[in-house]
């Protein structure tokens, strides 16, 4: 059996132009990826600034007495006010969220979040089952535990 060269050649430089096209990909995912943290350090930053806003306002609004006259506006404005601040949150819910102390002494400041509401249902799921497995080991343990220190 004679190996033909040439049809490695050919295969290996039809992978080279696969591999162009996949350098492009890459390069356009990168790009994205960049501007997508640009674009969340943005939405965080303008966030910030709404919750402060609403802050001081509600702050102000404190200090004035409701009369008859201004009742029924500042009663529109808490509404309002209110509505925004669960806008905001609802904004903040598809941000990534500075990790819990635990994380941030497991794996350091890293960014784990998870943007896809499937994804992140999925992982808290599964999340789940796993905590429910270790206290099982954990109970399983402690009652063999108990047993062979009784006898």
């Amino acid at each position: 059996m004679e190996i033909d060269t040439k049809s490695f050649m050919n295969d290996f430089e039809d992978l080279s132009q696969e591999f162009k096209s996949l350098t492009e990909i890459h390069k356009d995912y990168v790009n994205k990826l960049e501007s997508l943290g640009t674009l969340q350090a943005r939405c965080v930053k303008e966030l910030n600034h709404q919750s402060y806003r609403l802050g001081v306002i509600k702050k102000s609004m404190k200090h004035i007495k409701k009369t008859q006259e201004n009742r029924e506006e500042l009663d529109e404005l808490e509404k309002r006010m209110l509505h925004r601040k669960v806008q905001l949150d609802e904004m903040k819910e598809a941000l990534p969220k500075m990790n819990g102390l635990y994380l941030r002494i497991i794996l350091g400041n890293v960014n784990v979040s998870i943007l896809n509401k499937d994804d992140k249902f999925k992982y808290k799921d599964d999340y789940e089952k796993f905590k429910f497995i270790i206290n099982g080991i954990g109970l399983t343990i402690s009652i063999i535990n108990i047993l062979a220190n009784s006898r």
